[in-house]
């Protein structure tokens, strides 16, 4: 699935569980449910998230997620499982 595809299904999952409140509705990725005794929220765009989790983990707990493992934390905490293709190594490329 791409990451459009993911994306697509994502938002049609969101227009399903809609709330009042605008800001509920963008997905957020929070650093405690992850095993932190952390207060950060990454929220917004996908695109915010992953950039913005990614800088917070790697800053405060020097861990460096990779975008794919991001996005199955998304896709695995509203209910759609993302699978990236998987990442070519410089030998396997002619």
């Amino acid at each position: 699935m791409s990451q459009m595809e993911f994306l697509h299904v994502l938002r049609e999952q969101k227009h399903r569980h809609q709330s009042q409140d605008p800001r509920e509705n963008f997905p957020q990725l929070e650093c405690k449910r992850y095993g932190f005794e952390c207060e950060f929220v990454a929220n917004g765009r996908i695109e915010n998230i992953i950039k913005d989790f990614r800088k917070h983990t790697l800053q405060e707990h020097y861990i460096d997620y990779p975008e794919g493992v991001i996005m199955k934390f998304i896709s695995r905490k509203y209910g759609k499982v993302y699978n990236p293709p998987p990442e070519t190594s410089e030998s396997s490329i002619s």
